[in-house]
C-alpha cells in the first residue's frame, strides 16, 4: 500500500500518514520515490492513524464488523487498489475496530466495578427523630403492655418536667395535626429523642 491509498483508506491526508511514518519508521520515506509498504508495516500504521472514514460507536461496533470491507471498497473505489489490497485493508480495521472493543470492554468492567464499589460503601439511609422517638414509643408500650396513648403521655410529661415546654398545649394552639408533628416542626426532635432513650433505653 501507498501513503496516498493509507491516507484515502483511513480518511485523514497524506501529510499525516507521511508525519506518523517518519516518527514510526525514520528513513522509510524517500524523496522522488513512491513508498510501498507491506501488510504489516500497513497494518501497524492503521492501528496509530486517525480514522475519520470508519467512525463506530460501542453499541454499533461489532454489529459492523462484517461491512468493514464494503467501506473500505467505498473509501478505495477510483483508486488503483487491487482485490488483495482491498483485502488486506479490510484485515487491518477489522482487527483494529477488535482492538478497540476489547479495550472498551476492559473500561466498562473497570467503571462498573468502581460504580458497585461505591455504592457498597454509601451509608444507609438515617431514621428521622420523629420516626425514632415512635419506635421507641411503640417498644415501650410492647414491653410495658400499655397503651400507646399512655407512653406517648409519659413521654410528653418528662418533656414537661425538664422545662421543654407543654407541647400537647403548644401543638392544640398552632393547629398542628398531631404533637410529634409539631415537636418537629419546631426543632426539638432531637431534644425529646434524647429524653425517650434516656427513659427508655432499656427497650
Amino acid at each position: 500500500m501507498t501513503i496516498n491509498e493509507l491516507a484515502r483508506t483511513a480518511g485523514c491526508n497524506e501529510k499525516t500518514v507521511r508525519r506518523i511514518v517518519s516518527e514510526k519508521m525514520p528513513g522509510r520515506i524517500q524523496h522522488g520515490k513512491i513508498t510501498r509498504f507491506t501488510w504489516q508495516e500497513a497494518h501497524d500504521l492503521m492501528a496509530i492513524l486517525p480514522k475519520k472514514n470508519l467512525v463506530l460507536d460501542s453499541g454499533q461496533m461489532s454489529g459492523q464488523m462484517s461491512d468493514v470491507r464494503p467501506q473500505v471498497a467505498e473509501v478505495a473505489s477510483g483508486s488503483s487498489l487491487t482485490s488483495r489490497d482491498l483485502d488486506m485493508i479490510s484485515a487491518i480495521v477489522s482487527r483494529t475496530v477488535a482492538m478497540t472493543i476489547q479495550q472498551l470492554d476492559v473500561r466498562l468492567s473497570k467503571i462498573e466495578g468502581r460504580v458497585e464499589e461505591r455504592a457498597a460503601l454509601l451509608p444507609a439511609p438515617k431514621i428521622e427523630d420523629k420516626d425514632a422517638i415512635r419506635q421507641l414509643v411503640a417498644k415501650e408500650a410492647e414491653f410495658s403492655h400499655r397503651e400507646h396513648s399512655s407512653v406517648w403521655n409519659e413521654l410528653y410529661t418528662a418533656c414537661y418536667y425538664r422545662r421543654m415546654g407543654n407541647f400537647k398545649v403548644q401543638a392544640k394552639n398552632a393547629g398542628a395535626r398531631s404533637v410529634i408533628e409539631y415537636i418537629d416542626s419546631v426543632g426539638v426532635a432531637g431534644d425529646v429523642l434524647a429524653v425517650a432513650v434516656d427513659m427508655w433505653g432499656r427497650s
